[in-house]
């Protein structure tokens, strides 16, 4: 065979492995838009609609139900709630996974690999067997129902991911700058702030807004421990009724929710993927 035909066969092996990536991507896309092109047009319906046309376009489209949501589901209220909840519980997250990773990835001692172990053991823990021991942890504090008894729940849970990613990024670091910076006599905090932290910037971006879609989203911890604080998702259950469901409200307020979310992804998919496969894969 010619050299002209191996490039040739190359070639096109190349190009079919390509092919089947796209064409698996594109099945995936379609299983993802789907789903949200109907419940965008169930967010454009009248409930009675909703149950005649149930998969069809809308015959008007009803763009007050995103304005009567606002009233009904009290999603500003709400969502200023649940925004307050990430912007404080997100850092203090972040820090006590940074210095925990800084000692996991930088201390390779046989107690570094037990905390590390420990950490992400979390990962396969469901939160529903942790739910009891940490109400009655949470209670026992007397913060049960109230602004920290969730944000201090949320730090301990987004700990485990935060850890493996992290740790697993700052493993990939060079150990050079380290050293460079312990011989101008930097100490152990100066090295974490000054030179790793800095270089880590995608695993903490990519951290945070995995963790943070997470307790923006979160439903189940809210109803639990935060009768007394709803967030935006407890806003839309009340849009259930006892003897019906206003389904294009509903739809409309789950859009308006996941908004903040979509906004924030696409302007940090960047550092969210580069954190991902720099922390996850070469960890």
């Amino acid at each position: 065979m010619s050299v002209q035909a191996r490039s040739t066969t190359r070639r096109w092996s190349i190009d079919k492995g390509q092919l089947l990536q796209h064409a698996i991507l594109v099945v995936f896309s379609i299983f993802v838009i789907i789903p949200m092109l109907y419940a965008l047009f169930a967010s454009l319906k009248s409930t009675p609609e909703f149950y005649r046309n149930l998969l069809g376009l809308p015959e008007v489209w009803r763009w007050q139900n995103y304005i009567e949501v606002l009233d009904e589901a009290k999603t500003i209220a709400y969502g200023i709630n649940s925004l307050r909840l990430v912007l404080v519980a997100v850092p203090l997250q972040l820090v006590v996974a940074i210095a925990a990773s800084f000692g996991i990835a930088r201390y390779r001692t046989k107690r570094a690999t037990i905390f590390y172990i420990y950490f992400v053991a979390g990962l396969i823990v469901p939160i529903q067997l942790t739910i009891l021991p940490m109400v009655l942890a949470v209670n026992s504090l007397g913060i049960l129902e109230t602004y920290w008894g969730l944000i201090l729940p949320y730090i301990a849970l987004g700990q485990p991911f935060a850890v493996f990613v992290i740790s697993g990024f700052m493993r990939t670091l060079p150990n050079e700058l380290e050293d460079a910076a312990r011989i101008d006599g930097a100490s152990d905090w100066q090295i974490l702030l000054y030179v790793v932290l800095p270089l880590t910037r995608p695993a903490i971006a990519a951290v945070a807004i995995f963790n943070g879609v997470f307790m923006w989203n979160d439903f189940f911890l809210p109803l639990i421990m935060a009768g007394n604080y709803p967030t935006v998702q407890l806003g839309i259950l009340n849009l259930r009724g006892q003897y019906g469901t206003q389904w294009g409200l509903l739809f409309a307020g789950v859009f308006l929710a996941a908004l903040p979310l979509l906004l924030l992804y696409v302007f940090m998919t960047k550092q969210f993927i580069a954190g991902l496969t720099s922390g996850a894969l070469k960890g």
